[in-house]
């Protein structure tokens, strides 16, 4: 079975171990054997190929001969080939889990494994959908009440709603895309709009008109104080300038005293004349 306990099973003969000596692969055998029915006029598949379950990849199956190696499952050096080594290795963990034994490696298994070795998945990213009119226009809303400019509330996807959008986005730390999902709803409305001025005043307004606000009044009396400094500054500016003019004044008294001619110097000025 080498699609695993799902896939398709064909009774084979002599001929597919040879075919499978010419190629070492399940598949190859059983498409050339199936091949050879159809030659000799026989039946073919009965039930579909399980697309559903898929193989791995080359780094999937490195994973998993790792893991199982880790689990004592010895699959041989992992080296992301799935030979027959690792399908024993894959046979013994699913007999120790219960499950089919076919040796079959798939997503699922995979994830089992990942498990077992104590590995958690993240859980898959939502896939986000588009908003009716009526959900966009509750976005336009909320993002023109939260301080972005979405135009507006009509329900219609214009550049200012993407740009709203893109912003909003960008300030939540998502991935910016610009477009009007259930995704960007829900964190809309969990996000708190920030208190403008205009609220902020609402509030004081209706709250007490005849009172002002504690800050304001903090304010206010720190307005007096620094009104009052300012007067005494004046003030003793104008003290230092009189006293500064008055020594002037002085001063220049004085220089006048001492260049008048005396009584003594007049009598002998006169005397000469």
């Amino acid at each position: 079975m080498p699609a695993g306990a799902n896939g398709p099973a064909l009774m084979l003969y002599h001929n597919f171990g040879v075919i499978r000596r010419y190629n070492n692969s399940d598949r190859y055998a059983l498409v050339v054997a199936l091949l050879a029915r159809a030659f000799d006029g026989r039946s073919g598949l009965v039930s579909d190929w399980p697309r559903a379950a898929g193989s791995l990849n080359r780094e999937q199956i490195l994973e998993l001969q790792t893991l199982l190696n880790g689990l004592g499952y010895n699959s041989g050096t992992p080296d992301g080939l799935f030979g027959s080594g690792t399908r024993g290795a894959v046979r013994n963990y699913q007999s120790a889990q219960s499950l089919p034994a076919d040796g079959f490696p798939t997503a699922a298994l995979l994830t089992r494994v990942r498990a077992s070795a104590g590995i958690t998945q993240p859980e898959p990213a939502r896939v986000p959908h588009g908003l009716q009119r009526n959900g966009i226009r509750e976005l336009q809303r909320l993002l023109n009440r939260q301080g972005y400019n979405a135009g507006r509330a009509d329900g219609v996807i214009g550049a200012r709603t993407r740009d709203a959008i893109r912003a909003f986005e960008r300030a939540q730390g998502m991935e910016v895309r610009g477009r009007a999902t259930d995704v960007v709803l829900e964190r809309a409305r969990e996000a708190r709009a920030p208190l403008g001025r205009r609220w902020i005043n609402r509030r004081r307004r209706s709250h007490n008109i005849a009172q002002p606000p504690a800050h304001n009044r903090e304010r206010r009396h720190k307005g007096q104080h620094s009104g009052d400094d300012r007067q005494r500054r004046v003030h003793a500016e104008v003290l230092v300038h009189n006293a500064a003019d008055q020594r002037r004044k002085d001063k220049a008294r004085a220089v006048h005293r001492n260049n008048e001619p005396g009584c003594g110097a007049l009598l002998m000025r006169l005397h000469r004349n």
